[in-house]
């Protein structure tokens, strides 16, 4: 396996840019403009303005055609260089901007990891459509032309592009997200082009466009193209390209061609990524061997612009365990994860940010400004479930720290560390740092002398359970000091009970789904803590509900404490309004009250339960289910 992919698989656990449920995104800047284009000559005839458009001849008339046309966003932490999205045949920027069953597209994730995106809608299509050749009746076409069907295509375009045989199908294991709305979104957001395909005239455009980035931003541009969009990408000047992404691009330049040699000669990185079901597409659609041959030709090209001494990288997402993928892998189900690879494959070309993880990919609110002493750098603390003798489960707060900030060397009663984000050190005294990731959950016994904070690329966030009545008994005199120079000069080394994983949840799910008969759908459990730990609290349970999925109204003999980390859920006390949770939220349910919980229609929910009072005799009562009606009615909470 390529080196690159070998780093960006690493960084799949470790890269934790979530466009979901994370903090508001947050844009410093956003607008539009038009790129390249050209102006007809006037119609023949003085303009004549008191009719202005009631004179059918227009004359004296110009328009304005032929340009490409560009929504932009710029994040607030832009640190990242800029990138320009290029949609492929009978598509526009929308592909970029979401996915067919409502999540973020790649747009937000890339906006999120620190990159200003500029999304095209190439000349004669969408927003770029003014063109001097149009179909149509007045008042939009000069004489008595008539207008022209629209030749179908969903069923031509669904095959072709390999979702399955034909729709509503779908390949076995197959990415694309499933349910009649989400086929209906995808094929609703088709557009069709309003004049000829000019690739000549389109790569003018584009060269503009990216030109126009830099003028703006002053970087080179990274450079995104998809299908046909790969043709336009290799007719653009290489003079302002940074790099090439190519999502499956129709064909690469010829070795040795004109196009080739710009593109090496400016030194641009490449990266071609290829989804599933061309090895194993079915033999008798002529689209497999369409697509086995586009994937052999850019291998080739890459060989031999490597031989050449030029950077280029041929991905198969099934080679790097990323399957089920059809043309649009940027819209499916793991569109993430393959960003991801994505944004991995750019931090090694000194491209995007060396930040692991931002204040904005972390999924807690951050809180207070702790005071600098005993912290150096920036450490905040959000209150989550205080000490009280209903529930007698030990103090429990989300500490975060921005990057390079730490505490002192300290002591303190028993604690459990749950790391809800980013990366940091821990490091109890005499033992070498540890580095902790997101997931990570770690018992540090009552009196050890240790200090913990982030690293200097990561913002790192984590949950404290401790026992907050424990005193030392011994007088001390010691030095609490760490010093930059020690924190600088840190070699850590892995946390032996890390667990990755790639699910995208906050903690490690279990393998295998549950079907209970106290739960509507399928819930995956998993033990993130036994009952036998330092800080005195009970046993902690990581339940992760699929959408739409609540179990029934029950008691809890002890009363019961839940802490959300993934996604949108519901949870409810008899007789109290409903209570919508997201990352960072807390329920509390007092012993023997009833109530239920679960997650949105629309979303995956995960909480952290955690039974209180355990020795309370009665344990847990399961009754009737809310209604599906009444939860249906909560669709909009």
């Amino acid at each position: 396996m390529n080196k690159s992919i070998c780093i960006a698989v690493t960084l799949i656990t470790v890269l934790a840019v979530k466009c979901i449920f994370g903090e508001p995104l947050q844009i410093a800047k956003q607008g539009f403009f038009a790129s390249g284009g050209s102006i007809t000559e006037p119609l023949p005839g003085e303009y004549d303005e008191a009719k202005n458009w009631l004179d059918t001849t227009r004359a004296g008339n110009t328009a304005h055609i032929d340009h490409a046309n560009v929504l932009y966003q710029i994040p607030v932490e832009n640190d990242g260089a800029p990138i320009v999205f290029l949609h492929g045949y009978g598509q526009s920027r929308l592909g970029w901007m979401g996915t067919p069953d409502g999540r973020p597209g790649w747009s937000e994730f890339f906006l999120r990891a620190g990159h200003a995106v500029f999304l095209v809608d190439q000349p004669r299509r969408g927003e770029g459509g003014s063109s001097a050749r149009m179909p149509g009746k007045f008042p939009d076409v000069l004489g008595e032309a008539e207008s022209k069907d629209y030749l179908p295509g969903d069923q031509a375009w669904y095959t072709h592009f390999r979702i399955g045989r034909r729709p509503p199908e779908r390949y076995d294991g197959s990415q694309f997200p499933e349910g009649e709305n989400a086929l209906n979104q995808f094929l609703r957001q088709g557009t069709p082009n309003t004049g000829d395909y000019d690739e000549a005239l389109f790569g003018r455009a584009l060269s503009s466009v990216l030109a126009d980035v830099r003028k703006r931003t002053g970087c080179k541009v990274i450079y995104v193209t998809h299908s046909q969009g790969g043709r336009v990408g290799w007719a653009t000047d290489a003079e302002n390209v940074a790099a090439i992404v190519a999502v499956e691009p129709g064909f690469a330049p010829e070795v040795g061609s004109d196009r080739y040699r710009k593109f090496l000669d400016s030194k641009v990185p490449m990266l071609f990524l290829f989804g599933d079901y061309i090895d194993n597409g079915p033999a008798d659609i002529q689209s497999t061997a369409f697509w086995q041959r586009v994937r052999t030709q850019c291998r080739d090209f890459a060989e031999h612009y490597r031989a050449d001494g030029g950077d280029a990288t041929v991905v198969d997402l099934p080679s790097i365990g990323q399957r089920g993928n059809s043309h649009f892998l940027f819209q499916e189900k793991n569109s993430d994860t393959i960003a991801v690879h994505v944004e991995a494959w750019l931090r090694e070309r000194g491209l995007a940010t060396s930040m692991i993880t931002r204040k904005s990919g972390l999924e807690f609110p951050i809180g207070i400004r702790l005071p600098a002493p005993p912290f150096t750098g920036k450490a905040y603390r959000k209150d989550m479930v205080p000490f009280e003798k209903v529930f007698n489960f030990p103090q429990t707060n989300n500490i975060t720290f921005a990057p390079g900030a730490h505490s002192k060397w300290h002591r303190h009663g028993g604690m459990v560390v749950l790391v809800t984000g980013g990366e940091g050190f821990y490091q109890a005294e005499g033992q070498p740092a540890q580095l902790l990731r997101k997931g990570d959950v770690l018992e540090i016994p009552a009196g050890t002398r240790h200090w913990h904070g982030a690293t200097r690329d990561s913002w790192f966030s984590q949950i404290v359970i401790y026992d907050h009545t424990w005193r030392d008994k011994e007088t001390r005199k010691e030095d609490d000091t760490l010093s930059d120079e020690y924190y600088n000069s840190l070699t850590p080394v892995e946390y032996a009970a890390h667990l990755p994983h790639s699910t995208g949840l906050m903690f490690p799910p279990s393998e295998k789904p549950l079907k209970l008969p106290t739960f509507t759908g399928e819930i995956r459990l998993s033990n993130l803590l036994n009952a036998k730990n330092v800080a005195g609290a009970p046993s902690l349970h990581y339940v992760v509900f699929e959408p739409g999925c609540y179990n029934a109204w029950h008691t809890h003999a002890g009363g019961q404490i839940l802490i959300a980390t993934d996604g949108v859920g519901y949870h409810q006390i008899e007789g109290k309004p409903l209570q919508v949770m997201r990352p960072g939220d807390v329920a509390l349910c007092p012993p023997g009250v009833r109530h239920w919980h679960g997650a949105a229609s629309g979303s995956r929910f995960a909480h952290i339960a955690a039974g209180t009072n355990p020795d309370m005799p009665g344990g847990v009562k399961w009754q009737e289910f809310l209604s599906k009606e009444e939860y249906e009615k909560l669709g909009g909470k």
